[in-house]
């Protein structure tokens, strides 16, 4: 597990705007994107697939997703030659045009939303050369990257909003005076005590994606700090998710693997926030995973509140996707005025 560029850029999402992003106007009766979650599709010939301009997409494209248990890259990358960029592949989630010619005067990156097809992410990157291309892409490495991520996030988050357990959403709201949406394929878990957290999970028989919900007395920055808020995580969670064998779920600090865990502040809807990516383990027994903890400070009513997602999913080594699910969530989460 490797601390990558993702750590860097995940808490500018919710605040950025990227001015070089723009949105198509007659996107009425555009068809519905394809394509499987966390692909980009990139568009250029085979000379500059094994140039500098394919080294580079696939270092940036393919980099380490943090937080995870195994190795899995923020994007699969695939490619094509422009001669066989068809209709259907026009309809694909993420694309990436690239056009390298000596006449090109202004080397640029451009970002398009819903090109083709809705709700779709496309970048066109223009250089005169190889070098410029690659040149480009660095200097726009963490737009780049985080133009795709939100992308993916802001498809979640829309699909989220229209499939909320309505019930589940209501009962978070009068307990903790908040909004988020819960949906739902989530039910409903019996945490120890009912009375500190809430606890929802989507349980099939291949994986768990679990959330927590709970809320704390801001007493200022130190109690959002990384280790207040690891004590408290395990404090709270040993308390109330248990396992069998007596086992009750904590945070995975092994073998050196406390020096892996991600954390990062920042804002989140003017809000502070500390965010934190490690990994969960039961105690006393076999089960553990990646999570994701978002804990934002609710200034107005002096209190921290937080969001927990785990993934629980043993059979397969693909967690990315289900993390990417609970953040989608968790960026959800509105406190009332």
């Amino acid at each position: 597990m490797k601390q990558t560029l993702l750590t860097t850029i995940s808490l500018l999402l919710a605040a950025l705007s990227l001015s070089s992003c723009k949105k198509s106007v007659n996107d009425t009766f555009k068809p519905e994107i394809t394509g499987r979650a966390g692909e980009v599709l990139v568009v250029m010939d085979d000379r500059q697939k094994n140039d500098t301009t394919g080294a580079y997409l696939r270092f940036m494209l393919g980099d380490t997703y943090a937080g995870l248990n195994t190795d899995e890259p923020i994007f699969e990358m695939h490619t094509i030659a422009p001669p066989f960029f068809d209709f259907e592949m026009h309809k694909l989630r993420n694309l990436v045009l690239v056009t390298v010619s000596d006449t090109i005067r202004t080397d640029t990156v451009l970002f398009t939303r819903d090109a083709w097809a809705k709700p779709q992410a496309v970048m066109q990157l223009q250089a005169a050369s190889a070098q410029k291309a690659a040149d480009v892409l660095r200097r726009n490495h963490v737009r780049v990257i985080t133009f795709f991520v939100k992308a993916e996030r802001d498809r979640l988050i829309n699909y989220y909003t229209k499939h909320v357990n309505a019930s589940l959403m209501a009962e978070v709201n009068s307990k903790w005076d908040v909004s988020i949406c819960i949906p739902n394929e989530y039910d409903k878990c019996k945490p120890l005590h009912a009375d500190s957290i809430s606890w929802f999970m989507c349980d099939t028989r291949d994986f768990q994606d679990g959330l927590v919900i709970y809320t704390f007395p801001y007493t200022g920055p130190e109690c959002v700090s990384r280790e207040s808020l690891l004590n408290r995580r395990d404090t709270m969670l040993r308390a109330n998710i248990g396992g069998p064998n007596n086992s009750v779920m904590t945070t995975e600090r092994r073998a050196n693997l406390d020096e892996e865990i991600v954390f990062q502040q920042g804002t989140y809807g003017g809000h502070f926030v500390s965010e934190i990516r490690g990994l969960w383990r039961m105690d006393n027994y076999p089960m553990g995973g990646p999570f994701l903890m978002r804990a934002v400070v609710d200034e107005a009513k002096a209190r921290v509140i937080v969001t927990d997602g785990y993934v629980y999913y043993p059979s397969r080594e693909q967690k990315r996707n289900h993390i990417r699910s609970l953040e989608a969530i968790m960026h959800t989460l509105k406190l009332t005025e």
